[in-house]
C-alpha cells in the first residue's frame, strides 16, 4: 500500500511542481539552462565566465528537488497517520 501511495502522491503533485518551477525560474529557457548547468563542471563554467550564474542555477535546482521531496514525504506521513487513526492497514 505504501508504494501505491507514493506513486499517487507523485502523480498528484505534478501540478504543484509545475507551479514551483514557475516561481523559482523566470521561464522555460531559464529552467533549461539551470538543468544544463547542473551537469556542467564548475571549472568549465568558470572558464566561460559564468561561475556565479552556474552556482545560482545549481542552487535553484537543488532547492526545487528538496522542496518537492519534502512535500511528498510530508504528505506521505500525514496520510499514513490518517490511515492509522482510521484503522486502515495495508495488509
Amino acid at each position: 500500500m505504501e508504494g501505491i501511495l507514493f506513486i499517487v502522491l507523485f502523480v498528484v503533485n505534478v501540478p504543484v511542481v509545475a507551479l514551483l518551477s514557475r516561481v523559482l525560474f523566470r521561464g522555460p529557457e531559464d529552467m533549461n539552462q539551470a538543468f544544463k548547468d547542473t551537469y556542467t563542471p564548475g571549472w568549465y563554467a568558470m572558464l566561460k565566465g559564468r561561475y556565479w550564474e552556474h552556482k545560482c542555477n545549481e542552487a535553484q535546482i537543488q532547492l526545487m528537488l528538496v522542496i518537492c521531496a519534502a512535500m511528498i514525504v510530508g504528505e506521505y506521513v500525514m496520510f499514513m497517520k490518517l490511515f492509522d487513526w482510521l484503522g486502515i492497514t495495508g495488509g
